[in-house]
């Protein structure tokens, strides 16, 4: 039998997936689990589920973001630190075109997030796993930031380090040698 043009096929109810309050009382609690039985351990600060909480200190627990980032009034981002290259950038670009450089100032993730700002996409690139070691890499003749994803052992017997950092409009992943091409983030502002 065919189809009417225009009309959707249909399925039969065997076909489609059984919502969850379909399941047998005994399945629920095994698919979504009663908070009252879940171990105090696998709780956060705030009672939730731990692997659930949406609060930003325990997503940044979970996730490796900081629990304090970096922003300035007008911005759209918050930062990892305050001397990013993008925040600098913008606001040699505000300079250039007359308008006002706002100071940075250190808040808490929960602030920020709350604000509606953005990850910057430079302190917060994609593709970098949570524990990821921010670092600085010598590229094109200055050091430029970037983070370390695993040491590895050079057939020389040397150190070098597979990083993953900003590369002219882009970002490169490659492996660098320690110390000549790769050290410790600069760390001469301190955060609060």
């Amino acid at each position: 039998m065919s189809q009417p043009s225009g009309s959707r096929p249909t399925q039969r109810s065997a076909d489609l997936p059984r919502p969850i309050c379909h399941l047998p009382r005994s399945r629920r609690r095994q698919t979504i689990p009663n908070m009252a039985e879940v171990p105090a351990d696998e709780r956060c600060k705030h009672g939730e589920i731990a692997a659930w909480c949406g609060e930003s200190e325990c997503m940044a627990e979970r996730t490796g973001l900081p629990k304090r980032v970096w922003r300035t009034a007008s911005g759209s981002a918050y930062h990892r630190k305050p001397t990013c290259q993008a925040l600098l950038e913008g606001h040699r670009k505000a300079e250039r075109y007359g308008y006002e450089a706002h100071p940075v100032e250190s808040v808490p993730l929960a602030d920020a997030m709350s604000a509606g700002l953005g990850e910057c996409f430079h302190c917060f690139p994609e593709n970098v796993p949570a524990g990821a070691k921010p670092c600085q890499i010598w590229s094109d003749g200055t050091w430029v930031d970037g983070f370390l994803l695993e040491w590895r052992r050079g057939a020389d017997g040397q150190w070098k380090g597979l990083v993953n950092y900003r590369h002219r409009s882009g970002r490169r992943i490659a492996l660098k040698d320690y110390p000549a091409e790769l050290r410790q983030p600069d760390t001469t502002v301190a955060a609060d």
